[in-house]
């Protein structure tokens, strides 16, 4: 070991997640860097993809009532002026 104490930034490091920290001693923390980055990237695009979705469906649940609502004065327009 090189060091002979251990810092609180690498207690807080390893308390955080423990993998990131043994990932670095082992001098792979860059290489797990960017498939984190990666894996952020893609959770990014899909909350985006998700969020898309939701707005759409609101949209066609409100389309959809707007719709029920002008079939259901239709139908009473339509029974009204044939009396």
């Amino acid at each position: 070991m090189k060091d002979e104490y251990i810092s609180a930034k690498e207690v807080a490091e390893f308390l955080y997640c423990e993998r990131a920290w043994g990932y670095r001693l082992q001098g792979k923390a860059d290489e797990n860097a960017l498939l984190m980055q990666a894996g952020a990237q893609k959770h990014d695009a899909i909350a985006a993809e998700v969020t898309q979705m939701t707005q759409r469906r609101s949209l066609s649940r409100s389309l959809l009532w707007v719709g029920a609502a002008l079939f259901i004065i239709a139908c009473v327009l339509f029974v009204l002026a044939s009396r």
